[in-house]
């Protein structure tokens, strides 16, 4: 059986050397344990404080994301706008919430 840093170490190192991911967060949220988990795996990873900055950074990024990262508590609706919109630009692009 794996352990998380056994798991973090096989994701980095098979995975998330060559991605780049945009997270997108709630500020009002103390989710600070999940921006350092992802911070380690990815090679880059930009991290935004609302659905809007994250949809303008998703438009305007100079790279495009291979991953984006939603967090979703309150305002579900607005994320799934979010992740509607981005995959309308990249239906290929990979989502999780």
């Amino acid at each position: 059986m794996f352990t998380l840093k056994d798991s973090k170490s096989i994701i980095k190192r098979e995975y998330g050397k060559n991605l780049s991911a945009l997270m997108v967060v709630d500020s009002n949220e103390n989710v600070q344990e999940y921006v350092d988990f992802f911070t380690t795996l990815f090679k880059n990873i930009f991290i935004c404080e609302n659905y809007d900055s994250g949809e303008y950074f998703w438009q305007h990024a100079t790279k495009k994301y291979d991953l984006v990262i939603v967090h979703i508590n309150k305002e579900k609706n607005r994320a799934n706008d979010l992740i509607s919109r981005i995959r309308e630009e990249n239906e290929h692009i990979y989502s999780c919430f």
